[in-house]
């Protein structure tokens, strides 16, 4: 809560603001594209580039908030300030969970919220953030981020430290299903299967430190074929069960063969 409220104050200016003079006049007042949900409006959300980018989950926010205050900035700049204070708890978990792997701690202690407030804070306050999160057109930025943060947790939840298997795949599921969405917001999602990767080296030591043995059988998330062979030999060993199993059932003696005279 206390992260929360930290990352939304410095941004209650912005809740006052007008449209910027750059980008959103073209993007949010002279454009009719997304002012409803119907055929024709989602079909427009989800084809169109317009200004250059792909960004479908972006202009459907958008039209809910044209829904709830038409051509007024104000619920524009509302959701960018709930969706960025959103941000820095979702980085604070993110934060506390990884430093809680590094430092190898199953616990987690008073220490550990402090550090991963520490870093949440130092996101949410610096000033790179003020163009996401007043300038409404970067409403992308703050969306993106939002599902990308979320697929990171789900990743953490999906995996177990030094251990290349997978330790969920509804997890994993989720974690996959909230990356299509932050690509859906802004194409900058790409960027998280090179997080990942040095994620899985460090903390998670998932995989080794030389890129080149990253491809090897034992460093991938697959099932380990020595131990199936393993499993496949012992239930040959089994005893059979059932009707004409065990006594009532033994092999006949060998055949043996007088010598020819």
């Amino acid at each position: 809560v206390l992260v929360f409220i930290a990352a939304a104050i410095p941004f209650f200016p912005a809740l006052s603001a007008e449209f910027v003079n750059f980008d959103d006049g073209k993007l949010y007042l002279q454009n009719d594209g997304f002012h409803g949900f119907t055929g024709d409006h989602l079909r427009w959300m989800f084809t169109t580039t317009y200004m250059g980018h792909y960004q479908p989950l972006t202009w459907f926010s958008a039209a809910v908030d044209f829904q709830i205050s038409g051509t007024n900035p104000s619920s524009y700049h509302r959701t960018n300030v709930l969706l960025h204070a959103l941000n820095g708890v979702l980085l604070y978990f993110a934060a506390m969970r990884l430093i809680g792997i590094a430092r190898r701690e199953a616990l987690v202690n008073t220490p550990l919220r402090v550090a991963a407030a520490l870093v949440a804070l130092l996101f949410a306050v610096h000033p790179l953030r003020v163009e996401s999160v007043a300038w409404v057109s970067e409403r992308r930025d703050v969306l993106s981020t939002f599902f990308l943060l979320g697929s990171l947790l789900a990743y953490l939840r999906a995996v177990r430290p030094d251990e290349p298997r997978l330790r969920s795949v509804p997890w994993y599921l989720a974690t996959c299903g909230l990356l299509v969405l932050s690509l859906l917001s802004k194409a900058w999602g790409m960027s998280f299967f090179v997080v990942i990767a040095l994620l899985n080296v460090y903390p998670l030591r998932r995989l080794p430190s030389r890129v080149s043995q990253w491809l090897r059988p034992q460093h991938l998330p697959l099932p380990q074929p020595r131990r199936q062979c393993s499993f496949a030999r012992s239930t040959r060993t089994l005893p059979r069960r059932g009707p004409g199993a065990g006594e009532g059932r033994r092999r006949p003696p060998p055949l043996e063969l007088e010598p020819s005279t």
